[in-house]
């Protein structure tokens, strides 16, 4: 697992809950494929895993903070919602 530290684009969270899709931008380190996700500033909250990337409608198996903005599903928790367990101005983090 490499570090990764990202945020939800504003208006940009398109399933809210299971699975989780949202726009999102890497600010730090790779995120891939399977890394797992949490929430530090909710006692790190895990929300799930990241099951797919997708850049400009084609599939990526990494991001990292010069990609740009890409789409995001996480899968995992269904009890988690973004909105109601955390808030997307929050960090999340690998």
């Amino acid at each position: 697992m490499f570090p990764c530290i990202v945020e939800i684009l504003k208006d940009k969270v398109f399933n809210n809950k299971h699975p989780i899709l949202v726009g999102m931008h890497v600010l730090d380190g790779i995120m891939r494929v399977g890394t797992p996700l949490c929430v530090p500033d909710k006692e790190n909250l895990r929300i799930g895993k990241v099951t797919s990337i997708m850049l400009n409608g084609k599939p990526l198996n990494e991001a990292w903070v010069s990609t740009g903005d890409v789409s995001v599903k996480i899968e995992g928790e269904t009890t988690i919602q973004v909105g109601w367990s955390f808030d997307e101005n929050m960090k999340i983090c690998s």
